[in-house]
């Protein structure tokens, strides 16, 4: 029996190293399987597309292997969008970092805005209270 060959990864790849490019292939990784579901491809299927391996899909989805310019602009190609597009974090976004802080963006607007309504609320709330009170004290006077 013949050992399995091994992935070749693209020239000039290569495993993160730093916080920010962790931060970054992460990133990109979920970019990439974000759009790679929306048009439901399998990573094979990419990996086809692009003229990569499987496994080598499977490393950059996850964060663990950064990509040449290169294999990005192929990976682009192959799930139909700019290459830029894949480094910018989702808008609203379907991770969940993005859905939590899109909840939260939304919560905080939801409790501005019930705070300014309560504080509209209590103040006609008080106005009518104070017309009452000084119209009661103006016929009190009157006896």
């Amino acid at each position: 029996m013949g050992k399995k060959p091994k992935a070749k990864k693209p020239k000039g790849s290569g495993r993160t190293s730093s916080p920010e490019g962790n931060k970054l292939a992460k990133v990109l990784g979920g970019r990439i399987r974000e759009e790679r579901h929306k048009l439901g491809l399998t990573q094979k299927q990419l990996a086809a597309r692009a003229e990569l391996t499987e496994v080598y899909i499977y490393l950059v989805e996850k964060g663990a292997e950064n990509p040449t310019i290169g294999v990005l602009a192929r990976l682009a190609a192959g799930v139909g969008v700019e290459p830029g597009e894949l480094l910018q974090e989702a808008k609203g976004g379907s991770s969940k970092a993005g859905r939590v802080r899109g909840a939260a963006e939304q919560l905080s607007e939801m409790i501005k805005k019930h705070a300014e309504m309560e504080s509209k609320v209590l103040e006609s709330i008080f106005r009518e209270a104070s017309s009452a009170l000084s119209g009661a004290g103006k016929s009190e006077g009157r006896d």
